[in-house]
C-alpha cells in the first residue's frame, strides 16, 4: 500500500511539472511571436508548425 501511494505521489509530481513546462512553453512562444508580427504568414506558420511538435513532445 506504501508504495503505491509513493508511486501514485510521483506521478502526481511529474504530472505537476509536465503542466508547468507546457505552460513554460506556451508562454515563450508567446514572448517570440509579439516582437515578430512583421513576419510573412508562412515564416509564422513554419514556426508555430516547429511550437506545436516541441509542446506535443511534452503529452
Amino acid at each position: 500500500m506504501l508504495v503505491n501511494d509513493y508511486y501514485a505521489e510521483l506521478m502526481l509530481a511529474q504530472r505537476e511539472l509536465r503542466l508547468k513546462k507546457v505552460n513554460q512553453d506556451v508562454w515563450q512562444y508567446q514572448l517570440l511571436a509579439q516582437p515578430n508580427r512583421q513576419m510573412n504568414s508562412s515564416t509564422h506558420a513554419h514556426t508555430f508548425v516547429t511550437w506545436l511538435r516541441v509542446h506535443h513532445a511534452f503529452h
